[in-house]
């Protein structure tokens, strides 16, 4: 009896909070006009309410799809949800009960009039054993001198730069080493490191270095320990 009672209020509460998660999602009409592909996303031109938009995700990913051009339902993912850092959502067909029918995919909501063009110029090769250097050569300019995210060509991001002097104070006091490492690497899911506004580090070092594996991940280490070094005390 109790059991049963127990697997009851399980099953309200999971109602209650279900209800709840679905209220936050916000919903409406999309157009996808086009699509394409640029440096490892997935990119899609979209209309909302008469506005421009983007939807990006990261190519390769089994939500990341390249819709073909007509009319979706669009839902946008509460805060707290979803796997990009910037405004979550998720697409599905026109008519489709979104929570029930199977979503298409995945993506990071840009508005497009908010989207300036950020000139890439080539890279310059920096000595692979100072991470200062390293790091005011290639990220000074979006992340600051100092690394508070406001760097020259801040405001043009569609995303602004993380602020990386509180790295290690957003992780419960400890530097995330591995996830910085990764980031820096392109192995993490982060549609604002490389629009990729910003490059995807690792194949940049990886031809800086003509595939050398062991100097790729040299420079990598330096740079993470130098950023390590502008934590907040």
């Amino acid at each position: 009896m109790k059991k049963r009672y127990a697997l009851l209020l399980l099953l309200i509460l999971s109602l209650l909070f279900g209800s709840s998660a679905a209220s936050a999602q916000e919903k409406s009409l999309i157009v996808v006009r086009a699509n394409k592909r640029n440096n490892g996303l997935v990119i899609l031109d979209a209309m909302k309410t008469g506005k421009a938009y983007e939807l990006q995700c990261k190519d390769g990913l089994p939500s990341c799809v390249a819709l073909n051009n007509g009319r979706y339902q669009l839902v946008e993912l509460p805060k707290e949800f979803g796997m990009y850092d910037c405004k979550d959502v998720e697409v599905y067909p026109e008519s489709a009960v979104a929570g029930k029918d199977k979503k298409l995919g995945e993506y990071c909501l840009i508005d497009a009039a908010q989207h300036a063009e950020i000139r890439h110029v080539p890279i310059k090769p920096i000595t692979l054993t100072s991470g200062s250097d390293m790091y005011r050569a290639y990220c000074a300019v979006c992340h600051g001198v100092d690394g508070k995210g406001d760097g020259p060509a801040a405001d043009a991001l569609k995303t602004p730069p993380t602020d990386l002097t509180t790295l290690a104070e957003r992780n419960g006091g400890s530097y995330p080493s591995d996830r910085v490492s990764s980031a820096i690497q392109g192995d993490v899911r982060l549609v604002a490191h490389g629009s990729r506004d910003m490059p995807v580090w690792g194949k940049l070092f990886w031809r800086m270095s003509q595939g050398q594996s062991s100097e790729v991940q040299l420079r990598i280490n330096n740079l993470n320990r130098y950023i390590e070094s502008l934590q907040k005390k």
